[in-house]
C-alpha cells in the first residue's frame, strides 16, 4: 500500500550545480571568490596558467566553477571582461572530436573584434586545428598517444606553415585582443587514458596561448589511477603525481566538509524529512544518535552524497503510509542500501539471524556451530565491501538496526521494526508486499469494533488463509500486551471493551483447533482472548465476564482460555488474581451439567468435544465432590452407563495427520465410578480409526477390572 500524500510536495534532487551565490548553502562562496582574485591577479597576456581544481566526486566542484565565473565576470582588467568558456571533452567521440571542440569552444570566446580582424584569427584557429589533428604525432608529448599521420596527407603539410610559425601568429593575434580568457574544463576524470593524455597535451603545449588561462576539475586519485593504467609498468604513484605537477601550476584543493556541517546538514535534512510524516513520532536518539555523529559522516562526506541520501529518503517517507513502518528504521534502510547496496541485496538471505530473539523457537537450530556467545560471523555480511572504513561503518549501521548483530534481544518486537521478522519484508520492498496486512487496517477495524461494529474485525478473523490469518492475529496482539509486558512494550496499545472478548471468545469456536503449530491461528487467537479477560478484570475485578466468555460454545476452547489467563499471575494485583479465580471456579461449575448432560447422550454426544480434559479439570477444581457424587448417582439410576463414562476418558491427542497419541486416564476413572482400572498411553499409529464414542468404548474396556464391573452393575 503506498501513501497518497496530498499537499504540497518536496521538489525533486537535480544533480545540478547551483547558477547563483544566493544558492549556496555550504559557504563554499568565500573559496570560489578567493580563487577568482587569484586568477585574475595572476593573469598576464604575455603567459598562461593552468590551474587544477582537486576534490572528489560530488564535493560540488561544478558549483564552485559556476561561482568562479560569476566571480570573475564582477572583475575586468584594462576594461575587459573575461571571457570564459568551457570545454567538455568527455562529451565528444574520439580524440579527433576532442581536438574538434577545444578549438570551437576557444574560436567562440573572440570577442568582438573588427571584422577583419575576427575573420584572421578564426582562419589561424582553423589552420592550426588541422595540423594539430592531421599531424600531432609530429609535436613532442608524452606517451606518444596521437596516432601518426597518414601518408596520403603529406602533399598537404608539405604546403602548411609550420606549426611554430601558426602557433605564434594565432599567439600574437589573441595577445592584440587584451582580452582574458578562462577555458574551464570539468569532470577530466571521466576520461579514458588516451583521451586525458591528449587533453594534458593540448593543455600544456598544443593550446597553451599567451593570454589564455586553463581551469582544470578532477579528482586527484581517479586522475593517478587513470595514468597509471595506460600500461607504463614505470610509472609509479609517485610519477603519476610529478607529471601532473608539470601540467599544473596551481593545484587548489576543495577544502572538505567539516564533522560538524555534515553533522548539521543531516541533522537539518531529517527535521525536515519528519514533516512529511504525519503521525508525530521521532526518531529512537538511542539508535541513530552514534549514526548520526559517527557513521554517516564517515559515508555522506560530500555535497552530492548528502543530497542523493535526503533525495531517496524523501522520496521513502511519501510513499510509505505514515504508521506502516518504523520512522528510524526506515532512514537507517534507505542510508544502508543507498551506500551499500552489496550489503542490503544480502538481507534476504539473512532473515533469520537478523530476526533472531533469545526465545525464539528455531535459535538452536540456526547453525549447530554457532556458538552462544555469538550469533553469527557477521564479517560474511559485509565481505563484499573493500574498504575496511566501510565494513566498520556498515557492521555499526546493522547493529544499529537489528540488535541480534551485538546481542539477541529477550522479546520479539512488536512494533514494525526492520528487526520484526513480520515487518521485514516491508523495508525490502519498499512497500506493503502481497500477503501483508496493513497495520492501519487492523487498527481501523479494532476501533470500530470498539464502538460495536465488530463487521470489519470480523471480516478479518475470518481469512481462510491461514498464514495470513496468523499475521493479522499476530498485528492484534500486538495491540494488547500482557499485564508483564507493559513496561517492555514498543507497539500500538488498543482499545479495552469488553465486546472485544466477546468477539474473540465467538471467533475462538469456529477457528481450526491447531495447538500442535508452533504458530497456530487457534494459540494466538486464544492468546488475545485471555490477555483481554486479565486486562478487563485488571480495570474492574467485580466485573461478571460469564456472559461474554459464553459467546465460544465449545466448553473445552473456553476452559482452556480461562486456564491461561488464570495460569500466570507474577505481578499480577492481590484482586485481579481472585477475580480470574472466581471467573474460572464458576465456569467448572457450569462444566458439571455440561458433563452430565454429554453423558446422557450416550453415542450421539458431540465426540470434538475434549471430554477427558474436562474432566480431569473439573476434578481438580472446587467442584470435584458434586461431579463424582452426581456421576455416581447417574450411574446408579442407569442415566449413562461405566462405558460411556470410560469412553470419556480415552484422550486423543491431534497432531497434522491426525491423531498422534491415544490414551486412557484410569486413575481419574477410577475417582469418579469407584472401580478400578489402569491407565495406558499408545503411541502414534493410533489404534483407533475413528474418534466415536463407540471406538472409545471399545478402547477402554481391556483397561478396566471385570469384577469391579461387576460389583457396579449388581448394585445398580
Amino acid at each position: 500500500m503506498l501513501s497518497e500524500a496530498s499537499g504540497p510536495q518536496p521538489k525533486g534532487w537535480h544533480d545540478d550545480p547551483i547558477k547563483a551565490v544566493e544558492q549556496d548553502r555550504f559557504n563554499r562562496a568565500p573559496i570560489a571568490e578567493r580563487i577568482a582574485k587569484l586568477i585574475h591577479l595572476n593573469h598576464s597576456v604575455d603567459s598562461s596558467i593552468v590551474y587544477g581544481l582537486e576534490g572528489p566526486w560530488g564535493c560540488g566542484k561544478s558549483s564552485i566553477i559556476a561561482l568562479i565565473s560569476i566571480f570573475l565576470k564582477r572583475l575586468q582588467r584594462s576594461k575587459q571582461e573575461w571571457r570564459i568558456v568551457s570545454f567538455t571533452p568527455w562529451a565528444t567521440a574520439g580524440i579527433d572530436g576532442m581536438l574538434s571542440e577545444f578549438f570551437a569552444a576557444l574560436s567562440s570566446v573572440i570577442p568582438d573584434v573588427p571584422r577583419k580582424n575576427r575573420k584572421r584569427l578564426r582562419k589561424l584557429l582553423a589552420e592550426y586545428m588541422w595540423i594539430v589533428r592531421s599531424a600531432g604525432s609530429f609535436v613532442p608529448m608524452v606517451g606518444g598517444m596521437i596516432g601518426s599521420a597518414a601518408k596520403v596527407i603529406e602533399d598537404k603539410l608539405q604546403k602548411q606553415k609550420p606549426w611554430k610559425v601558426l602557433f605564434e601568429e594565432l599567439s600574437n593575434g589573441l595577445r592584440e585582443l587584451n582580452s582574458p580568457i578562462l577555458v574551464i574544463v570539468d569532470d577530466i576524470d571521466r576520461l579514458q587514458v588516451d583521451e586525458l593524455l591528449v587533453l594534458l597535451k593540448v593543455v600544456r603545449l598544443l593550446g597553451r596561448f599567451p593570454g589564455v588561462d586553463f581551469l582544470l576539475a578532477y579528482d586527484e586519485q581517479t586522475l593517478v589511477d587513470i595514468l597509471r593504467s595506460s600500461g607504463r609498468e614505470d610509472l609509479s604513484q609517485m610519477r603519476a603525481h610529478a607529471f601532473m605537477e608539470k601540467i599544473i601550476q596551481y593545484p587548489l584543493t576543495l577544502p572538505p566538509l567539516l564533522s560538524g556541517q555534515i553533522v548539521k546538514l543531516i541533522s537539518d535534512g531529517l527535521n525536515e524529512v519528519l514533516l512529511l510524516d504525519k503521525t508525530g513520532k521521532g526518531f529512537e536518539s538511542h539508535r541513530i544518535d552514534g549514526i548520526i555523529l559517527e557513521t554517516m559522516p564517515s559515508q555522506l562526506g560530500t555535497p552530492r552524497a548528502l543530497a542523493r541520501f535526503f533525495a531517496q529518503l524523501r522520496e521513502e517517507f511519501i510513499i510509505h503510509v505514515p504508521g506502516e513502518i518504523d520512522n528510524t528504521d526506515l532512514v537507517l534502510a534507505v542510508f544502508l542500501r543507498v551506500q551499500f547496496p552489496s550489503v542490503f541485496s544480502q538481507l534476504q538471505d539473512w532473515k533469520t539471524k537478523l530476526t533472531a530473539t533469545d526465545d525464539s523457537p528455531f535459535k538452536a537450530l540456526l547453525d549447530p556451530n554457532i556458538s552462544a556467545e555469538k550469533e553469527g560471523d557477521w564479517n560474511l555480511l559485509v565481505q563484499s565491501l573493500e574498504c575496511e572504513r566501510d565494513k566498520k561503518d556498515a557492521l555499526n549501521l546493522l547493529g544499529a538496526i537489528f540488535p541480534a548483530v551485538n546481542t539477541p534481544i529477550g522479546r520479539p518486537f512488536k512494533s514494525p521494526r526492520f528487526a520484526n521478522p513480520e515487518y521485514f519484508d516491508r523495508y525490502l520492498a519498499q512497500n506493503i508486499p502481497e500477503g501483508d496486512v496493513p497495520d492501519g487496517v487492523v487498527k481501523h477495524a479494532l476501533s470500530k469494533a470498539a464502538d460495536n461494529d465488530p463487521g470489519d474485525l470480523k471480516d478479518l478473523l475470518e481469512e481462510p488463509d491461514e498464514t495470513r490469518l496468523n499475521l493479522i492475529l499476530s498485528k492484534i496482539n500486538a495491540h494488547y500486551p500482557d499485564l508483564g509486558e507493559r513496561p517492555y512494550h514498543d507497539g500500538p496499545k488498543g482499545l479495552l471493551k469488553r465486546n472485544l472478548l466477546e468477539i474473540s471468545m465467538e471467533v475462538l469456536t469456529s477457528i481450526p483447533y491447531a495447538p500442535w503449530m508452533v504458530q497456530s491461528p487457534y494459540l494466538a487467537l486464544q492468546r488475545w482472548a485471555s490477555v483481554l479477560l486479565r486486562l478487563l478484570l485488571e480495570e474492574d475485578p467485580a466485573a461478571n465476564l460469564d456472559q461474554e466468555l459464553a459467546a465460544c460454545k465449545l466448553p473445552d476452547r473456553r476452559l482452556e482460555m480461562l486456564l491461561l489467563a488464570a495460569e500466570r499471575v507474577e505481578g499480577l494485583e492481590p484482586k485481579t488474581i481472585s477475580a480470574l479465580k472466581a471467573t474460572l471456579d464458576r465456569e467448572c461449575r457450569r462444566l458439571v451439567s455440561g458433563i452430565l448432560a454429554n453423558l446422557r447422550e450416550h453415542d450421539n454426544a458431540c465426540p470434538d468435544i475434549r471430554m477427558a480434559f474436562l474432566l480431569k479439570q473439573v476434578l481438580a477444581s472446587p467442584e470435584r465432590g458434586k461431579l463424582i457424587d452426581c456421576v455416581r448417582k447417574g450411574l446408579k439410576s442407569n442415566e449413562f452407563t461405566l462405558q460411556d463414562v470410560a469412553a470419556r476418558l480415552v484422550g486423543l491427542s491431534y497432531g497434522s495427520e491426525g491423531f498422534g497419541v491415544v490414551s486412557f486416564n484410569g486413575d481419574l476413572f477410577t475417582q469418579l465410578t469407584g472401580v478400578p482400572a489402569r491407565s495406558v498411553d499408545y503411541t502414534f499409529p493410533y489404534p483407533l480409526p475413528g474418534n466415536d464414542w463407540l471406538y472409545r468404548r471399545e478402547f477402554a474396556a481391556s483397561f478396566i477390572e471385570e469384577s469391579g464391573v461387576s460389583a457396579v452393575e449388581q448394585e445398580e
